[in-house]
């Protein structure tokens, strides 16, 4: 898309159909219970955005290939298996990606490439992804939970994408994005082994902390510190709502959608703010401890 010279009216609609879209797609794939045929259909429209007829729509496309594989992955992880830690992994390696992806977006990329990448991961989908049904489907709903883990999600898109930090260029922005994805996966396994209540507060508390000092390093390790509740708001939305994991999934993402608007209207976060945003993360995601580990 940035190759496409796609401007902030692209990268808009693009994030609104591959986050905001996440919501109503995941809500028809709790219907459908095929978690492999939308991560199959994702891979399709982002293999097929290779064409060069979409134009304009190119963002769309690319938005929705985003939205679907994200959503049938997403809800197959999170009902195959109980473990944060391949929740973390899962949605981990998107940092990277984003970081990737602007660094060959001046390089070109070949076509086949953009083809070939999806055609692999097709035949894995196919493999791995077994269509689990969900264990607690028809339990009771806690909605209060649900939208505490929401509120949780749009304050860490909000410090992401606005984050006003002055060190944040060249290989330290490098080092920011191995540090968001490292975060999210580290988080996982710590949560699994320490609990999920403990590895947030630790960890929240220790990256408000680090939000304070100057330095790219001690930026680095609060974003690091800070990515790790990412598993964590996933397994206890989807907790939250037995039987509408795909839902749960797809309403985060929304969530990740309304932190990005400020961004895009000019809004920065001053790193003052950033640590109170986090200590306040943490203050809610504490509100949900009774019966957690």
């Amino acid at each position: 898309m940035l190759s496409s010279g796609a401007g902030p009216a692209g990268f808009l609609w693009y994030n609104f159909c591959a986050f905001a879209l996440q919501m109503p797609i995941g809500l028809l794939a709790d219907r459908v219970k095929k978690c492999r045929v939308f991560a199959l259909l994702g891979l399709a429209l982002t293999a097929g955005a290779a064409v060069p007829v979409w134009g304009a729509l190119l963002p769309a496309v690319l938005g929705l290939g985003n939205a679907c594989y994200h959503v049938g992955g997403g809800r197959d992880v999170l009902l195959s298996s109980r473990k944060m830690t391949d929740l973390g992994i899962f949605v981990s390696p998107g940092a990277l990606g984003l970081f990737l992806g602007t660094l060959a977006a001046g390089r070109g990329i070949p076509s086949w490439l953009t083809v070939a990448i999806p055609a692999v991961m097709a035949g894995l989908v196919v493999r791995y992804c077994r269509d689990a049904r969900s264990p607690s489907a028809g339990a009771a709903c806690r909605w209060n939970g649900f939208f505490v883990t929401f509120l949780v999600v749009g304050l860490r898109s909000l410090l992401a994408m606005g984050l006003d930090a002055p060190w944040k260029v060249g290989l330290w922005a490098a080092a920011a994005a191995v540090c968001t994805a490292g975060g999210k996966a580290l988080g996982g396994i710590l949560s699994d082994g320490l609990g999920w209540w403990k590895t947030a507060a630790l960890s929240l508390v220790a990256a408000a902390v680090l939000f304070c000092l100057p330095g790219g390093a001690a930026g680095c390790g609060a974003i690091l510190l800070f990515q790790m509740t990412m598993p964590v708001t996933l397994r206890l939305a989807a907790d939250a709502l037995p039987g509408m994991e795909g839902f749960a999934f797809g309403a985060l993402t929304l969530g990740l959608f309304l932190g990005y608007l400020p961004r895009y209207y000019g809004l920065c976060v001053p790193v003052p703010a950033a640590a109170g945003m986090t200590l306040l993360s943490a203050g809610l995601l504490l509100l949900l401890r009774e019966g957690g580990k």
